[in-house]
């Protein structure tokens, strides 16, 4: 299990980024961490991944604290970041760089580069956005931790390579890790999460199963929600010309049909709701 307990972090001039933060991370589950851009999404995944250590507050793997920056610990965990920087190597020099690693499957990592077609003696930097990205995913993968960290592991990737990735996380997953991915496209990865997590300035909003929004939020046509109570009315919003109502606890009116929501605007809609409270599940 992943702890996170009484977490308070800031910087600049966001001093109190993240007040008495607590979070459970539990084996065996895929998580998709959602929020607007400066949410905290990244801020976090890197204390997670002891890269920011200046914290106060807690946050445990297997009982080794993150700050210590221990060997244990490290070895432990995969981040990878949006945009990663050090490309002046060719794709054969990741091999040797895996070999550090106490889990590395080298032999998944050479069976994805030749799925891919991929020339060991390119250097990273020549390959276009998307493909550095791939490689580098590849590679977390074949790194074999029990905690990876996908920060936009989609952006710049077109939609049958976003298929292999799903995939890829799919094959590789099992009930020992846990899997972080945050992105602000999380509807692509929306079938194969178990929770997901809504931050907005530093506070979760929202932690939870999907099936649990989908049982409990729906939109209404407006001509059938004049019965709905006031504070069950989350959001508006017009498709094709004709008016929806958001609405939340959508059991207790059983005569009117909800359709479904998806999470991009489930994360609209809650952030709107709830502001700076914080809403689990």
């Amino acid at each position: 299990m992943l702890k996170i307990e009484n977490l308070n972090f800031g910087y600049g001039f966001k001093k109190n980024m993240y007040e008495n933060l607590s979070l459970e991370l539990k084996k065996g589950k895929i998580y998709g961490i959602l929020g607007r851009n400066g949410s905290g999404k990244t801020t976090l995944l890197k204390m997670i991944s002891s890269l920011l250590v200046g914290y106060d507050g807690n946050i445990m793997l297997d009982g080794e604290e993150a700050k210590k920056r221990s060997r244990n610990y490290l070895k432990k965990i995969f981040y990878l970041p949006e945009v990663i920087e050090k490309d002046d190597f060719k794709v054969k020099d990741l091999i040797i760089l895996g070999r550090c690693y106490e889990n590395w499957n080298e032999t998944k990592f050479l069976e994805f580069i030749e799925r891919e077609k991929i020339n060991k003696k390119k250097k990273i930097k020549s390959f276009s956005k998307g493909w550095k990205k791939r490689i580098w995913f590849y590679y977390s993968v074949a790194v074999n931790p029990k905690v990876l960290i996908l920060d936009e592991v989609s952006e710049g990737i077109d939609i049958i390579a976003q298929k292999e990735v799903i995939r890829d996380i799919l094959e590789y997953f099992n009930e020992e890790k846990i899997i972080l991915i945050a992105s602000h496209h999380i509807e692509e990865f929306e079938n194969i999460l178990d929770e997901f997590i809504v931050i907005d300035n530093g506070n979760i909003l929202y932690k939870g199963e999907k099936d649990y929004v989908d049982q409990n939020f729906g939109w209404a046509k407006e001509e059938e929600s004049k019965n709905i109570e006031a504070e069950d009315i989350i959001n508006e919003r017009k498709i094709f010309d004709e008016k929806y109502i958001l609405v939340q606890n959508i059991k207790k009116y059983s005569d009117i049909n909800f359709k479904n929501i998806d999470i991009a605007t489930f994360l609209e809609s809650i952030i709107k709701m709830k502001g700076d409270n914080n809403y689990e599940k």
